[in-house]
Parts: structure tokens; C-alpha cells; sequence
């Protein structure tokens, strides 16, 4: 996940000084909020789904622990990347 973010910051730093305009540079820096909103979502959600994450791996040593549904863990990643796909199309 980590990698994905800084590639994707390298890139949007490299679109930065493209161009100087300012509707440009405004589309940029959102972009790059985004970018860091939703790796920011992805790391709390993959540190946070089990309390101890242990428990995530190794379910039998903890039968009482309480974990976000799966349903959640895997949805909600998908849903930031879509609303993503949609803000470029609309762009």
C-alpha cells in the first residue's frame, strides 16, 4: 500500500510541474488529497480490522476478539477506488 501511494505522489508531483496554470495545479493538489485520503483509509482499516491484528491471522488463539465484518474490509476500498474513477471522469 505504501508503494502504491508514493508512486502515485511521484507522479502527481511530476503533473505539479507541468504546468503553471492554476485550474491545473488546483485538479493536482486535489488529486494528491485524495491519494493520501484513501491510503489513509486503507492503513487504518488494515491496522484497525482486528484488535489484535493477530487475531485476524490467527483466529483460534482468539475466540472472543471482535473484527470489522469482511464485508467492510473488502467493500469499502473498492468504493473509495470507484469514487476516484468517477472524479477523473469528471474532470
Amino acid at each position: 500500500m505504501f508503494t502504491h501511494w508514493m508512486i502515485k505522489m511521484a507522479f502527481l508531483l511530476f503533473y505539479l510541474r507541468l504546468s503553471r496554470e492554476r485550474a491545473f495545479q488546483r485538479c493536482v493538489y486535489a488529486a494528491i488529497a485524495l491519494n493520501t485520503l484513501i491510503a489513509f483509509t486503507n492503513w487504518t482499516m488494515t491496522c484497525l480490522q482486528c484488535i489484535p491484528l493477530d487475531a485476524f491471522f490467527h483466529p483460534a488463539l482468539y475466540p472472543d476478539v471482535k473484527c470489522i465484518s469482511r464485508f467492510v474490509i473488502f467493500f469499502v476500498p473498492a468504493i473509495l477506488v470507484s469514487l476516484r474513477l468517477i472524479m477523473r471522469r469528471h474532470s
